[in-house]
């Protein structure tokens, strides 16, 4: 029982001292703990935005994948001579082509360029296969069209490369 009085006149003695320790101690430990929260949310702040731009990515792969089927599918629709589903799928990709303009890898001057002459093409396709329709006697240019369509189609599986590339690649892309 001594022992303990003895401890205790020696708390109330130093409680000073030892309130001063105790709140350094804390205050250690706090901002430790800060730390460690702050460079959690970092990391998960990080994390996030990768997943984001792999969702966007695997969004314009997709995309640039329906871009190409529609361009096979316009080609074989012009071949067959169905003017209607030839001019349906050209309105699609035009829609489809300008959108890509805002996109990861696709704010360049050069891709900018390449997606306007593109929707143009789509755009004079539309306009000819309107015109054939009201007017059968209209012919159509097909072998040109899909000459263009063919160059096109290996444009956009070279952009789909590309993307696949930029996903695997590095973070800073």
């Amino acid at each position: 029982m001594e022992t303990l009085r003895l401890i205790w006149a020696w708390v109330q003695n130093n409680s000073s001292g030892l309130s001063i320790l105790l709140s350094l101690a804390g205050f250690a430990f706090l901002w430790l703990q800060t730390r460690k929260a702050r460079t959690a949310a970092e990391a998960a702040r990080m994390a996030t935005e990768r997943a984001l731009r792999a969702i966007s990515d695997s969004d314009t792969i997709s995309d640039l994948a329906t871009i190409k089927s529609g361009m096979k599918g316009v080609q074989v629709a012009l071949h067959g001579g169905r003017y209607e589903t030839a001019l349906l799928q050209s309105q699609s990709l035009r829609e489809t082509l300008d959108q890509l303009r805002s996109r990861r890898g696709f704010g360049t001057d050069e891709r900018g360029s390449r997606i306007q002459s593109m929707v143009t093409f789509f755009g004079k396709l539309q306009d000819a296969l309107e015109r054939r329709l009201a007017e059968p006697e209209f012919q159509v240019s097909v072998r040109p069209a899909n000459r263009k369509l063919s160059d096109y189609t290996s444009e956009v599986s070279v952009w789909m490369e590309e993307m696949r590339f930029l996903r695997g690649g590095s973070s800073n892309d």
